[in-house]
């Protein structure tokens, strides 16, 4: 009668160990569970990090490559564009009435092959946002520039597959300085000289590999500033 005691005090305890074996091994598939998922995450913000930092590493040379093509020189030593053609880089105000006029047929977005005439400074400031920026469909007559496309330059091979014609370009919009009606005074804070009263703006995108992942470069530049503008 002892033992028969014994044994039925038994199997409420080892139903309850039971239950608690489940309950653990429920909480560490859980743990193992969430840990995994946190690392999947975090491998993915990694790689997303690494992405947008090649293609931000693209658009600085995409930046540096338009500056050259302002200056109009190529790697070779040649000039970069043909101004019989009628898109070309001003050097003079006279400049302007011919590059309007290569322009004039442009609706929509004035710009082509990289060089943009705004109707005022805002005009495009929102145009890489565009999901459709580098498409031919889209654009027929291409509003960007690409790589090395005016100066010869080629890219590195870790930089190639980033500096494709389909994800990456860039555009240069042309402001004449005051007495331009276009950009105010105040609205650059150095001034060019007065031989070539030009600002440029050079806006380049690069698209990562990733979907999503956009590079946006923006910079100001003034081939001959005035050096003793304050």
């Amino acid at each position: 009668m002892r033992c028969r005691r014994e044994s039925t005090s038994l199997r409420p305890q080892a139903g309850a160990a039971l239950v608690l074996v489940i309950v653990l091994l429920l909480i560490s598939g859980l743990s193992v569970l969430g840990a995994v998922r946190s690392t999947l995450l975090n491998e993915a913000l990694v790689g997303s990090a690494a992405d947008y930092n090649r293609a931000f590493a693209a658009a600085e040379a995409m930046v540096q490559d338009a500056e050259t093509d302002i200056r109009g020189l190529r790697a070779s030593g040649g000039a970069t564009r043909i101004a019989a053609s009628g898109i070309f880089y001003p050097e003079q105000p006279a400049d302007m009435l011919a590059l309007a006029d290569g322009l004039a047929m442009r609706s929509g977005v004035p710009c082509q092959d990289g060089i943009c005439l705004p109707a005022d400074i805002d005009q495009l400031a929102a145009i890489e946002k565009q999901a459709d920026l580098f498409s031919r469909a889209a654009h027929p007559v291409a509003i960007h520039a690409t790589y090395g496309q005016f100066t010869g330059a080629t890219a590195s091979a870790a930089m190639r597959s980033y500096l494709g014609r389909e994800t990456a370009g860039y555009w240069v919009e042309v402001f004449e300085h005051p007495p331009g009606a276009r950009v105010g005074a105040g609205d650059f804070r150095y001034a060019p000289d007065a031989a070539r009263p030009f600002v440029f703006r050079i806006t380049a995108v690069v698209a990562g590999r990733r979907p999503g992942i956009r590079a946006v470069l923006r910079e100001v530049f003034i081939p001959s500033p005035l050096i003793d503008n304050p």
